[in-house]
């Protein structure tokens, strides 16, 4: 498939149509530097419905609070971060009442905080919930991080090399058996490859138009070329 193929046309009936879609939350949870963000646009730009809300945007006025130099958070900075996190949700909330969609762009290191996105967003808007959880190598990670700090993009206390094994060493290895329990689907950014799927089969043409997305070949090139996204929705 080309990858300037719109697929919009797979996800059904529109909103102006006789047929409401229901809500969906897709989170994206990975390293910094794994492709969070990119995947995530890439999925907003070829959905009619869809937009990304990234809890960067609210944790950057903090930035310089979250981490002591040593790379460990405090126990002032878990309940800032705790704070942000409501922030975030409340956001992504308030969007699902004009979106369909809703692109959580945050790492998510702990499973459990995975599942208590899900389990807010299934209570609110009883919403299908999707998990992309993009992986690729330590150095490929690495080179992502000092290519976006040369560029301005990011900003670490660290260095690229300390902050990732700060992620690496604090984040939480999935358990298979909670991929019963989510719509997942776990994706090599660097080989643009689906290397693990579990997907309800209700899921429908959503969960196909998802695959398709992932599968289009694909240049970090055309992510740069994106248009201007809404600020609400920058790193």
């Amino acid at each position: 498939m080309d990858s300037s193929t719109n697929l919009k046309s797979l996800d059904g009936p529109s909103m102006d149509g006789p047929e409401k879609l229901p809500k969906r939350i897709i989170i994206m949870c990975g390293h910094p530097g794994s492709g969070k963000t990119t995947t995530a646009h890439r999925i907003r730009q070829a959905m009619d419905d869809a937009i990304v809300v990234s809890r960067d945007y609210f944790r950057n006025p903090y930035i310089r609070d979250t981490f002591r130099w040593n790379g460990h958070l405090d126990e002032y900075s878990k309940v800032k971060a705790k704070k942000i996190d409501q922030i975030f949700y409340e956001d992504a909330n308030q969007l699902l009442c004009t979106y369909n969609t809703v692109i959580l762009d945050a790492t998510f290191r702990e499973w459990l905080a995975v599942q208590q996105a899900s389990a807010f967003f299934e209570q609110k808007f009883s919403c299908c919930i999707f998990v992309i959880e993009c992986v690729c190598s330590y150095q490929t990670l690495l080179q992502r991080l000092e290519r976006q700090l040369k560029l301005g993009q990011k900003k670490f206390i660290k260095s690229p090399t300390d902050m990732l094994a700060y992620y690496i060493k604090s984040s939480e290895t999935l358990d298979n058996q909670l991929l019963t329990k989510f719509n997942f689907i776990r994706f090599d950014t660097e080989k643009n490859l689906i290397v693990l799927q579990s997907l309800e089969s209700n899921t429908g043409h959503f969960a196909k138009q998802l695959v398709a997305i992932l599968e289009q070949p694909f240049n970090v090139s055309d992510f740069e070329s994106f248009v201007t996204v809404p600020e609400q929705e920058k790193i």
